[in-house]
C-alpha cells in the first residue's frame, strides 16, 4: 500500500506583517506569532508581548478579533453566536474543540488594571507631569520611554537633535560588499542604512526589500552622505533621532529615553522633539512604556 506523505509547509517569518510598522512586525516574528494566532489573542495577551496601546491599535485595525466574546465565569456553557446557529434545520452541530471549549477573553490583566488607576488618563497633562506618572508606572530601571505622535499627515521625515541621550543603541551599516552579501541572504541586522552617492546605483535593485522597511538610504534623513563613517559616529551616539509617519499611516513612534534618566532630562529630548516636529502638524501625542498605559500630553502648554 501506498503511504501519503504530508508536506509542512515552512512560516517565512521575514515574509510576515509587512503591513505593520516594522518595529511591531520585529516584535511578532521574534514571538513567533502567526497571524491565525494574533487573531485569536486578547488585548492582554498581545500587550504582554511588549507591545504598547498604540501598537495594539495598529494591530487590531490589520488583524481584528475573530473570536466573539466569552463571558461569565469559568463554568459558562455560553458558545459563541457562530455555533448557535449550528445546529438548526437539522444541521449537525460541529464537534470541533473550539466549540466544545471556548476560549475565554478576560481582558486587561490586573496589573494593568492597577496601573490605570494610578495614571490620570482623563485629564492630558504637562509633559513633565506626564512623564513622573509613567516612570513609576513602568516599574524598571532602564525601560524605554517611547513617544507615538499622530500626525495630520503622512510623508513627514527628518532628523533631530536632542540635549540628551536617548538611552538606544542604534546598529549603522556602511554599505559595502558584505552588505550586499546579507541582502542577498535576506537578512537585515541593521536600523540604518549609510552609503555615500557612488554607492546608489548598487543599491538601486534593492530598493523594493529596503524601501518598504525604511532602510533605503536618502538624502533627507541624512544616510546618502560623502563621509559616512563620521555620520555614522554621529548617529551612533543616541543624540540625534530620525523620525517619519508610517507608509500608510499618520503616526511617528520614537523612544525619547530610559526610566533610568533624570526627568528634566526627558523633558527636555521630549519638548524638543515636539517642537521639531511641529506643534501645527500634530494632532495628538501619547508616552507609553512597557506595558503600561497610554499617557495623553497636553501640548497647549508647548504654544508660543
Amino acid at each position: 500500500m501506498a503511504t501519503k506523505t504530508t508536506k509542512t509547509t515552512r512560516t517565512n517569518w521575514k515574509e510576515l506583517y509587512q503591513d505593520l510598522p516594522e518595529k511591531v512586525a520585529v516584535i511578532l516574528r521574534e514571538k513567533r506569532v502567526k497571524p491565525e494566532q494574533l487573531t485569536a489573542k486578547t488585548d492582554g495577551e498581545i500587550l504582554a508581548l511588549g507591545l504598547s496601546d498604540t501598537d495594539l491599535e495598529t494591530i487590531r485595525a490589520k488583524y481584528p478579533p475573530v473570536i466573539p466574546s466569552m463571558l461569565e465565569g469559568p463554568s459558562s456553557a455560553k458558545i459563541p453566536p457562530l455555533a448557535n446557529t449550528l445546529g438548526r434545520d437539522d444541521k449537525p452541530v460541529s464537534t470541533s474543540h473550539f466549540y466544545k471549549y471556548p476560549r475565554r477573553v478576560y481582558g486587561r490583566s490586573a496589573r494593568y488594571k492597577a496601573l490605570v488607576k494610578k495614571i490620570n488618563r482623563n485629564q492630558a497633562p504637562t509633559l513633565q507631569a506626564a512623564l513622573e506618572q509613567l516612570i513609576p508606572a513602568a516599574g524598571g530601571k532602564n525601560k524605554s520611554i517611547d513617544l507615538h505622535v499622530n500626525t495630520l499627515e503622512t510623508g513627514l521625515r527628518g532628523e533631530i537633535k536632542v540635549p540628551f541621550s536617548t538611552g538606544k543603541t542604534i546598529r549603522v551599516e556602511i554599505f559595502s560588499d558584505k552588505t550586499i552579501t546579507a541582502l542577498n541572504n535576506n537578512e537585515f541586522n541593521f536600523d540604518v542604512l549609510l552609503a555615500t552617492p557612488a554607492d546608489m546605483p548598487k543599491l538601486a535593485k534593492y530598493a523594493k526589500v529596503l524601501g518598504p522597511k525604511g532602510l533605503m538610504p536618502n538624502p533627507k534623513n541624512g544616510t546618502v552622505v560623502a563621509n559616512p563613517v563620521t555620520r555614522a559616529k554621529q548617529m551612533s551616539s543616541g543624540a540625534s533621532i530620525a523620525y517619519k509617519t508610517e507608509p500608510k499611516f499618520p503616526i511617528i513612534h520614537l523612544s525619547l529615553g530610559k526610566t533610568s534618566q533624570k526627568v528634566d532630562e526627558l523633558t527636555a529630548n521630549l519638548t524638543t522633539i515636539l517642537h521639531e516636529i511641529g506643534l501645527p502638524k500634530i494632532k495628538s501625542a501619547y508616552l507609553t512604556s512597557t506595558q503600561t498605559p497610554s499617557v495623553r500630553l497636553d501640548l497647549t502648554s508647548l504654544a508660543p
